[in-house]
């Protein structure tokens, strides 16, 4: 299945519009992602404070990089792959502050997880 050229700009443009980020209400520091496409790199700076998020397209000193193939990460924000898994298989290439990569991997889609109240009302199987 092809991807959008735009899946990861959209992704990222949409961030400081969606308001307080609950899933990141835990989460302080800066991100940066370098996605490589045909030999150029294109960046995305991200910064985190208590659920406020704010993006850039600078290629500055961040807490956390995350070096991965453009492909890959439209992949990821539009829930077609799972980051945890691509970094497992040696896709991703992180560097620096691993707790915070975790954090703001939860808002990709496909990874959030259900809320306590569907967790709560779902039957139980034994």
């Amino acid at each position: 299945m092809a991807t959008s050229a735009s899946s990861a700009q959209d992704f990222f443009d949409s961030l400081p519009n969606r308001g307080r980020e609950p899933l990141l209400a835990k989460a302080s520091g800066t991100l940066r992602f370098d996605a490589v496409d045909d030999g150029r790199v294109e960046h995305w700076y991200v910064t985190m404070a208590n659920g406020e998020v704010s993006v850039s397209r600078k290629n500055a000193k961040a807490d956390a990089v995350i070096r991965l193939s453009r492909a890959l990460l439209d992949e990821i924000v539009t829930g077609r792959a799972n980051a945890m898994a691509a970094l497992l298989r040696g896709a991703i290439i992180p560097e620096g502050d691993p707790a915070l990569m975790l954090r703001f991997q939860r808002i990709f889609s496909g990874s959030q997880p259900r809320s306590a109240i569907e967790t709560l009302s779902r039957p139980r199987t034994s």
